[in-house]
Parts: C-alpha cells; structure tokens; sequence
C-alpha cells in the first residue's frame, strides 16, 4: 500500500515541483494557481497562504528529523519520528508557532499509541488558550512525500475534532544546499479529505507555506543543524525523554540532599579543627597549671 501511494504522489508531482491539488468541491482546475481558499473572517478577504510556519518550528521539525535521518547514519538504519504542531487558526490560515518532538518508531512508519493522545492532551493542558495542537508532523526520510495508510489513519483522530488540523510530512534525504530555500522540495502539509474514512481516504496538500522569518536566517539555521549532526553533538530530546516532574523533583530532591550532606561535611571538618585548637589550648593551659604548681 505505501509503495502505491509513494507512486501516486510522485506521479502527481511529475517533476517533483509542487502542484496544487484541488480541494473538496471546488474541483481540479478551480484549485488550481490559488494561494489559499475564502477566508471566512474579515470582509470575506482571499489569505496569501494556507498556512504560516515559524523559523522556531520548522528548526524543531530539522532538527529532529535530521537527528534519525542524515548522511551520518547508513540509510538502513534511518527511522522516522513524529511530533505535535502547536498554535492557532485565524481567517482559514493555520499559524504554526512551535513544534514538540515526541518519539520515533521503526524505519518505515510511526504508529499513534495511546501514549501520544496522552501527551497531546497533556501538551494541550498546559497551552495557553490561543495556542493548542493543530496537527503533527513525521518523517519519511528516503520515502518521499504522502500520506500512507496508517498517517491517514493517525490524522484522521486529529482532524476529525479539528476540520483544520493538518499532517506534516518531511523527508529528510531531499533536503540539501540547493533547495533548503525552497520549502515544498523536502516538507508538505496534508489534510484528509474524509477523515471518516481512515485510511481509505484521499487527501489534499496545502497549496502554499509562508516561512515567518527571513530564507537566510533559514539556510543559517539548517547549516548550524546540519553542523552538528555530522560532528554527533546531539539536538534535541524527545517529549518521552524528557524526565517527568515528579522524576525532576526527585533529582532536585537529591541535588539539594548532596549539597546539604557536603556543608554538613564541611561544617563538621570546621568543627574537629576548633576542637583540635581547642584541645592545644586546654593542655598548654594545664600543662602551665601544673609546671605553676610544681614550682610552687
């Protein structure tokens, strides 16, 4: 199934350019060479782009992929990893602020478990209340740029409590100097047609993304990544590595608990050398009192 829809994508790409897909009843050619649909907001205004994503995290997205997937690694041993998208819908545009690295599966698919809803809603809980999870994001690194069965079937939670939630895909072998400025060569947004459908349903891509910073402090970002993944500095940690606060009091607890045992050290190494003068003091005093009566 995912050999048939990696060769459906790449047959629609054809080149490899992006095309814009057409969106539920507004058919193919109506779909076509537009940068976003009908705002339902303000004055019925047409957005420039369907979704605006910042440079914090499209560097978290890279960063996470490039740490399982990268020239440094033999392709065998590549495996995908997913995160949550954070932020906000406003006029139909999706703004995504931050993304937060949860987990990676074997090296040709990740798998929701309940422990991701967990954390989504976790995640969730601690947001403010203009921001909240908008989709999530994995990668196909080597597979190209779709959705398969189990994505859809991932997504299909995700969209079908949120209509706009979206499903980011990023392919870590396409990314390189040459197209690192052209956003669509190496990352797409999908969204389900008919989410109902699980993964039996088709999907549309995002026609346009707007990076929310400037192309070059993007190449400066991706080279300072790509820096450190060939020199194996690590760059970043997983949500599930992230120890919990009950595990990070308890090392708080123990920090404090050793330093507390080391003034205490310390106060009894002060303690045993007063007494040693001390101990000096006491004997001259009585070895004087004696030589006194001695003489006496």
């Amino acid at each position: 199934m995912q050999d048939e829809e990696r060769g459906t994508a790449r047959n629609a790409r054809g080149t490899g350019a992006r095309v814009a897909r057409a969106r539920p009843g507004t058919g193919k050619d109506a779909g076509r060479n537009r940068k976003g649909a009908r705002a339902a907001g303000e004055g019925g205004k047409e957005p420039d782009f369907d979704a605006v994503l910042s440079l914090r995290s499209l560097g978290v997205i890279l960063r996470h992929g490039l740490r399982f997937a990268n020239m440094a690694i033999p392709a065998e041993r590549w495996v995908e990893c997913m995160g949550f998208l954070l932020g906000d819908v406003r006029d139909d545009v999706i703004h995504i602020k931050d993304a937060v690295p949860i987990t990676n599966g074997s090296k040709v698919e990740v798998r929701f478990t309940d422990e991701q809803y967990r954390i989504a809603d976790e995640i969730n809980s601690k947001l403010s209340e203009d921001m909240w999870v908008v989709g999530w994001y994995h990668t196909h690194p080597g597979h190209d740029l779709f959705l398969s069965t189990i994505d859809k079937v991932n997504h299909a939670g995700y969209q079908a409590l949120n209509p706009k939630a979206v499903a980011l895909v990023f392919d870590p072998s396409k990314l390189d100097d040459e197209n690192s400025q052209n956003l669509g060569e190496y990352m797409r947004l999908f969204r389900l047609k008919d989410p109902s459908k699980l993964g039996r349903s088709d999907y549309d891509e995002l026609e346009s993304i707007r990076l929310e910073g400037s192309f070059s402090d993007m190449v400066d970002a991706i080279r300072e990544i790509a820096e450190a993944v060939q020199q194996g500095h690590p760059v970043l940690l997983e949500y599930e590595e992230i120890p919990p606060p009950s595990i990070q009091s308890l090392e708080e607890l123990v920090n404090r608990t050793f330093e507390a045992i080391q003034e205490i050290k310390r106060d009894v190494r002060d303690l045993k050398a007063q007494q040693k003068v001390l101990e000096k003091q006491v004997t001259a005093a009585v070895s004087g009192l004696i030589d006194d009566e001695e003489l006496e």
